[in-house]
This record gives structure tokens, C-alpha cells and sequence, in this order.
């Protein structure tokens, strides 16, 4: 019974707890399908599981990216589930979960300071991705994250590979692996020899991505993914994403931290946040996933040894760094969800008309259209939504013109 109740599992069990936290919050206040999601759910009624994956891996995916797993996630779900929403919270709070013990297992592993661990995994606990398809900052981070632990806690070296493989198949950001691996050990003063096949992997899926790389390069200031790499732009999005009290804590940690071998591991968070940092026109919170579990590692290993004497340390550290706001959040009351009430009067007022006229040609949207609304009916996924009966044999065009969804029999 005393090797089951260790300090260790009592703080992963702790982790698990808070971790719920989110998935009670997120049943509460979540339960809808949200912008890019109308998307992918059209292109997944529309084409096979193996058109997906030839057309996302060689000619890119919905918004031109090279990756498949995430995908092949949500292929799964919809297969199964539909569009009902619980599958995919559960299912993202799975990988939410898993990701934060293994970042506790990984910090343990590296400074065998099991409370730092649980301070710095709650930290990144924080950063709670409610967005479906925020799968693939989940995924790709589950794959990082678990062959770095492979790397170091179990000395796979072939297993670690592997998972390095499955997470370029994630995200672009699994790159960042051999530089944490790389670091480490150099840190540790370990052979690089094993690195090796990482390294003619990168290469090999960097000359895949370059065709890519260059297109984006290329692209109009004013599209949603072009490029600026001006000094002005990245520090404006490098304090979006990265706020005044949190740069004071790393530039604090950086310059009074006594292993100054952690530094190469704050250099590889900001090596993975960079490509976010150079984007001209999108600031999203979730670039910051990865980068950020990379982040807890360095404040782990640099910031002092936890005791009584450096308790006041800890509890500045936790406050500049969010305070409150790093701990989940408790929905007492259910608030009225507008996105989702809006969803919801669309689809039961098309119900309705055809419910009473099924030969009706357009429906004019008479009730108030916030933003994810108007991207299930620009999608084409609105006949996901709505009864069987309703939806067969008819397809849906939206007219944002007009507001209205011209109705045609198949």
C-alpha cells in the first residue's frame, strides 16, 4: 500500500482532479461546434478517409498545411459520433490530461523535484484548449512530449523516433524535438550519437514542407497566414502571446538562474513559438501550447529548490504569473451561450419552414447570425445539424447577401 501512496502519485492524482476541473467547465459552457470545425466536418461528409489523407499530406490540407493526424482524429469521432459535441470534449480532455502528467513525469525525470514538477504542470494546465479543432496543438504536443520522455526517462530510442515521426505528421512544431533533445544533452553532457536519425528525419520533412515554406512567403500581406518577420510585428506578437508579468518572470529566471544550461531550453520554447511570432494577421492563444509546456520545463530547472525559506518566491512567481487565473474555472450559474443559442435558432427555424412547406426553395434567416452560425451555413455543413428527415435529399447554399439558404433537391 505505501508504494502505491507516494508523494509522486498523489500529486499526479492531484493533476488528474484539477484537470477535471476543465472537462466539468467545458461540459457547462462548450457543448457547440465553433469556427474552423463547420469546415472540416463538410469536407469529412464529402470525401473518403484515404482522399483525406492523399490530399492533406501532398497537396495540404484545408488552409494549404501538410499534416494529417489531427485529422485523422476527428475522422474517427465524426465517424462514430456525428456531430454530437461530448466525444470531442472528452476526447480533447483526454489529451489535455495526459499531456500534463507527462510534462510532470518529464520535469521529474530531469530535476527529480516532484513539487516543482506539480507547480510548473499546473501552470501549464492553465492553457485549456476548448476549440475542437485544437486537436492539433493536443496531439502534436501528446507526440513531443512523450518521445522526449521516451528519450530520456526510458532510453527508446526507436520509440522515440517514432512518436518524433507521428508528431511532424501532427504539426510543423515537432521540429522542435531534436532541439529539446539536443539540449538536454548537451546539459547532461550525453552521447548526440542517437540523434542522428533525427536530425536526416528533420531534414528530410523540412525539404518535404519547403514547396510549402515558400508559398507562404509569397502570400498577400493582407492573407490570414502571410508573413512579417519586422522586428515591430514579432514583438507585437511575442507580447500578445507572452504578457509583461511573464517576460519579467523569464528575463528574472534567465538572469539570476544558477544552471545556466537551462537557457538552451528557453531558446527552443521560443524557437517553437516563432513561427507564430512571425505571422502578419493572426494572433491565436493556442500557438502557445507547445511553447508554453517548453517554457514550464525551463522555469522548472532553472528557478531555486523548493523549501520553507523560498515559499514567498513561489507565491510571487504564481501570482505575477496569473494568480487566480492559472487554477480552472467554476461556472456556478449557466450563462446563455450565444454562439450556440445561435445555432440553435437557425437550425430550428429551418426545421420549421420545411417542416411546413417541404417543397420550399429559400429560407430567408430571420433571427440574428453571430459568427460560428454564419460559418456552419458558408461551410455547407448545416445539413450535419439538422433531423434526418429534414436534411436528406436537399442541399443547402447559403446566401450571406441576402441571409438566406437557398434550398435544392439532390
Amino acid at each position: 500500500m505505501s508504494k502505491i501512496i507516494t508523494v509522486k502519485n498523489i500529486f499526479v492524482v492531484l493533476l488528474f482532479l484539477t484537470s477535471l476541473l476543465y472537462l466539468i467547465f467545458a461540459f457547462r459552457t462548450n457543448q457547440y461546434f465553433s469556427l474552423d470545425d463547420f469546415f472540416v466536418l463538410s469536407y469529412l461528409k464529402n470525401h473518403t478517409t484515404g482522399e483525406m489523407i492523399r490530399q492533406f499530406l501532398f497537396q495540404g490540407d484545408l488552409w494549404g498545411f501538410h499534416k494529417i493526424m489531427g485529422y485523422l482524429n476527428f475522422r474517427i469521432l465524426f465517424d462514430l459520433f456525428g456531430v454530437n459535441p461530448w466525444p470531442y470534449i472528452v476526447n480533447n480532455h483526454i489529451f489535455q490530461t495526459v499531456n500534463v502528467i507527462m510534462l510532470f513525469f518529464l520535469i521529474d525525470t530531469l530535476i527529480g523535484r516532484s513539487l516543482k514538477a506539480f507547480v510548473f504542470s499546473i501552470i501549464f494546465n492553465s492553457l485549456y484548449l476548448y476549440y475542437f479543432s485544437n486537436i492539433h496543438e493536443y496531439m502534436v504536443t501528446f507526440f513531443c512530449l512523450s518521445s522526449i520522455l521516451a528519450y530520456v526517462k526510458m532510453k527508446n530510442y526507436r520509440l522515440s523516433l517514432f512518436l518524433f515521426f507521428l508528431g511532424l505528421l501532427t504539426k510543423e512544431v515537432a521540429l522542435s524535438v531534436p532541439l529539446i533533445l539536443f539540449s538536454l544533452a548537451i546539459t547532461e553532457k550525453k552521447s548526440l550519437k542517437p540523434l542522428v536519425p533525427f536530425v536526416y528525419l528533420s531534414a528530410g520533412y523540412v525539404i518535404f514542407q519547403l514547396s510549402f515554406i515558400l508559398t507562404k512567403l509569397n502570400l498577400n500581406p493582407a492573407d490570414t497566414y502571410s508573413v512579417d518577420i519586422s522586428i515591430p510585428n514579432i514583438i507585437n506578437n511575442l507580447t500578445f502571446y507572452l504578457k509583461p508579468a511573464w517576460l519579467i518572470v523569464l528575463v528574472l529566471m534567465a538572469v539570476l538562474s544558477i544552471p545556466r544550461k537551462s537557457y538552451l531550453i528557453l531558446a527552443c520554447a521560443l524557437m517553437t513559438l516563432l513561427p507564430a511570432l512571425i505571422l502578419n494577421n493572426r494572433q491565436e492563444l493556442y500557438y502557445l501550447y507547445l511553447p508554453l509546456a517548453y517554457l514550464c520545463l525551463f522555469m522548472a530547472m532553472s528557478l531555486i529548490n523548493f523549501d520553507v525559506q523560498m515559499w514567498p518566491l513561489y507565491l510571487l512567481v504564481f501570482f505575477l504569473l496569473g494568480g487566480r487565473k492559472l487554477l480552472p474555472p467554476i461556472a456556478h450559474q449557466i450563462f446563455t451561450n450565444w454562439e450556440k443559442h445561435s445555432l440553435e435558432q437557425v437550425t430550428e427555424e429551418m426545421v420549421r419552414v420545411i417542416g411546413n412547406d417541404p417543397s420550399v426553395k429559400e429560407i430567408i434567416i430571420t433571427v440574428k447570425q453571430e459568427r460560428d452560425t454564419r460559418m456552419m451555413l458558408e461551410s455547407g455543413a448545416v445539413e450535419l445539424f439538422l433531423p434526418k428527415e429534414i436534411a436528406e435529399g436537399r442541399s443547402f447554399v447559403y446566401r450571406p447577401e441576402t441571409t438566406s439558404v437557398l434550398i435544392f433537391q439532390k
